[in-house]
Parts: structure tokens; sequence; C-alpha cells
């Protein structure tokens, strides 16, 4: 019998990582395939290594307005172009994966104008409990603000990196501060990948040492000589940086997670086939396919 689980999949966060990572994998016709197929393959791991109950994956759609209007250059330098990889189609792989998640029977989720990660943050918040353990699948560090008890994030592994299962103590060993202060910390040394501007001359270890030693930004911007003049950054950028799982809609119920056993249908073995998956094609016929 499969104990209570909710996995929860940040699916950009994942495709991109599978789309970069297998760029030379095509068709015999030259279609990019990558993506898809890495995607499949992580997935299919995390189902084994966790045997999850429920299942839900979450996509970005455009960037999230309620940070844009707090900052209009939030993520203005993010370009896929610049990363070198010819041919890249993130929205491709997208529509892949939704077709896919129709044959494999499995709920996802995007709404416009908010981040997966808010999304995510959201569906933690209101499912998470002892009764109903959360693993976050991604490898962005922002998720790991929203370790607590009842919620671990799993970050697959990639080339030689093995995969990593933060629990709070492993967060706090590896950032010396709780999950719940890694939002303070970051908003002094600011994020430079989501194009937030920190405080000059405070970098991660600086930040740390500094939320560590008075126990909350707005103390630190009370007493610390070094944030003087830079209180009203950090606190924009606190909101900038903390999953707000209220800022998301979510009309997703626990019920419609539910993940069954894949079963061989025509569907999904014409869709494996159409990307030439051949070993794919080979675990549906022995009933190994995304199975635990």
């Amino acid at each position: 019998m499969v104990e209570p689980l909710l996995l929860l999949i940040d699916g950009n966060n994942l495709a991109m990582r599978q789309i970069l990572g297998m760029a030379d994998l095509n068709t015999k016709d030259g279609r990019p395939v990558g993506g898809l197929y890495g995607s499949i393959q992580a997935f299919g791991m995390a189902l084994r290594q966790f045997k999850p109950s429920h299942v839900l994956w979450a996509f970005d759609h455009g960037r999230s307005a309620y940070r844009l209007d707090l900052l209009p250059s939030y993520k203005a330098n993010r370009d896929v172009r610049q990363l070198g990889v010819p041919n890249i189609d993130t929205a491709e792989t997208y529509k892949q994966l939704e077709v896919f998640f129709y044959h494999i029977n499995t709920r996802w989720c995007r709404e416009k104008n908010t981040e997966a990660d808010d999304l995510i943050a959201n569906a933690a918040q209101r499912f998470a409990s002892p009764e109903l353990p959360v693993v976050i699948m991604s490898s962005d560090h922002d998720m790991r603000q929203l370790v607590n008890e009842n919620v671990m994030v799993y970050t697959p592994a990639q080339g030689k990196a093995p995969s990593v299962v933060y629990d709070v103590d492993r967060v706090t060993a590896k950032y010396g501060l709780p999950p719940s202060k890694l939002a303070d910390m970051w908003s002094i040394q600011g994020d430079a990948g989501d194009n937030i501007m920190g405080v000059p001359g405070l970098g991660p270890k600086r930040s740390q040492a500094i939320i560590e030693k008075y126990g909350s930004l707005e103390s630190a911007i009370a007493y610390e000589p070094k944030l003087e003049g830079y209180g009203r950054l950090v606190l924009r950028n606190r909101k900038l940086i903390e999953l707000r799982g209220d800022v998301a809609k979510f009309d997703v119920e626990l019920d419609e997670c539910v993940f069954s056993r894949v079963k061989d249908k025509p569907g999904l073995r014409d869709f494996l086939g159409h990307f030439e998956f051949v070993h794919y094609l080979r675990e549906l016929d022995e009933s190994k396919f995304l199975s635990f």
C-alpha cells in the first residue's frame, strides 16, 4: 500500500535542466526531444524514490505580476538565447509535456502572470501535514525557504552532482540559518539570477552573519550599521524573494492529484513512439514504465 505523500514538481525548472543537459538528443529527422525525454526520466526516478500517492506539476505563465509591480526589471536579465543552446524551444517542450500528462492522467497547473514557485508554495501550505508530507522537486534554491517538518525539497541528480533531499536540518547546516530565515538573508545579499540588487559589499557570508546576530531582518535594519540607508531596499527585496502562496488563486483540489499506476494505452504508446523513445516503449512492454 502506498503511504500518503504529495510530490510537487517545479515543471519549468526540471524541464529547463533537461533541455540544457540533453541538448544533443534528437529524433532521426532532427527534432530536439531532450527536454521531454529527460523530464520523463527524472520524474520516473522521483516516483521510485518517494512513491507518492499524489502528484502535481506546476508551470510558470509569464513573469509574476505581483513582483513586476514591485520591481519592473524583475527577471529582465533572463534570455534563453544567451544559454548557447541551438534550436532551444522551451515552449514546445512544455506543450509536449502537457500532452504526456494527458496520456498518464497526471494533474498539472499554470496560472496567468504567476510563477510556478508561488503555485507550489500555495499547494505546500494548503496540503502539507503530518498525515500528508510534501516533497518539492526542484533545483531552485528559493524553494528551500518552504522546508519545514512536513515539507522537504528534492534536488535531482544532474551530471556528476548527486541528488539531495533538503529537510530542516540539511537546510540549516548548509546556510547556517533555519529555512524560515533564508528570505531575510537573501534580501540583504540580493539575487543576481532574478535581477534583484542587494546591499553593496554584503555577500552570502556577511548576510548570514547579520541575520544570525539579530534574528530578523527588521532587527538588522534597526541596529546593523552596514544596512543604514538600505532598509527600504531589503524590505522590498524580501517581498520579491519570499514565496507567496497567497498571490496564486490556485484552483487545484487534492483529490485531483491522486497518482495512479500508468497503464499501457494506445495513445501513450503512440506518443512515445512519435518521439522515438524506444527505451520507454520497452519499459511499457515490461510494465515498468513510471512504476514503483
